[in-house]
């Protein structure tokens, strides 16, 4: 028989060997309660609410608790998410792991993003009044959008290859338009075009060589130093994405 704690409002209070199996959790909230080794399989979480609450080797997956982690505030959507995590990463669960630290990691972005620039009269800006404290909520926003947009968190291999794209094309640009590389196996005519370039920009990132190719001043030097080492960074963060997404296949 299907338990139900339609509207239920509990708050400091814990739970130990529960069996929640199949129960019904309708418009509920469980405020700052402990749960440890309860059974929540095929558990309905519908409108729930979570705030400061902890699990300790609960089996409750990422689906089960999906809607509700976007009814939390950002503060206490990072909390609940990074808790379920841990739980999740306790029991095994890797691919539940890995989707309560994407929405850990967003919802610390937008934390962070309010905490360096707050509203004016926000319950942020009264909290985070001191400019240092704005600074470093300023920095960990950015870091955590470079984070996304770079690689989807370790996610997306394919961010990382556009990403190289972009950096083999800026590069060439720079040797293109900067003095002293020199290329002696020209595709038209002698005359070297934006594809003897492009080609010697990717040669460069892949750590590869092409053809007769190569920079004679300084800057360009230092320029093909700079990408090459870029590449091999690129490389490690392709590798580590891809593997991710293989190995939950």
């Amino acid at each position: 028989m299907r338990s139900h704690f339609d509207g239920a409002k509990v708050a400091h209070s814990r739970f130990t060997d529960c069996y929640f199996r199949e129960a019904d959790f309708t418009d509920a909230e469980f405020t700052n309660c402990v749960f440890v080794d309860c059974n929540f399989d095929y558990a309905v979480f519908v409108r729930t609410r979570l705030p400061h609450s902890q699990f300790q080797n609960c089996s409750m997956t990422f689906e089960q608790l999906r809607q509700c982690l976007a009814l939390h505030d950002d503060n206490l959507r990072w909390e609940v998410a990074r808790n379920l995590k841990v739980n999740a990463i306790n029991r095994g669960m890797s691919d539940d792991a890995r989707s309560f630290l994407l929405v850990e990691l967003r919802a610390s972005e937008r934390h962070n993003r309010l905490k360096g620039w707050p509203p004016a009269g926000s319950w942020q800006q009264r909290k985070y009044s001191d400019p240092v404290d704005r600074r470093a909520g300023r920095a960990r926003w950015a870091a955590l959008v470079l984070g996304r947009l770079f690689w989807g968190h370790g996610e997306s291999p394919l961010l990382v290859a556009s990403f190289a794209g972009i950096a083999a094309l800026v590069f060439a640009a720079l040797f293109y338009v900067l003095p002293g590389v020199f290329i002696s196996n020209l595709s038209t005519n002698g005359h070297p075009n934006v594809l003897d370039y492009v080609g010697f920009s990717v040669a460069t990132l892949v750590s590869a060589t092409y053809g007769n190719a190569l920079s004679s001043s300084q800057l360009t030097r230092i320029l093909a130093t700079v990408e090459a080492a870029l590449g091999l960074m690129l490389l490690g963060f392709f590798v580590s994405a891809l593997f991710r997404r293989v190995s939950r296949r």
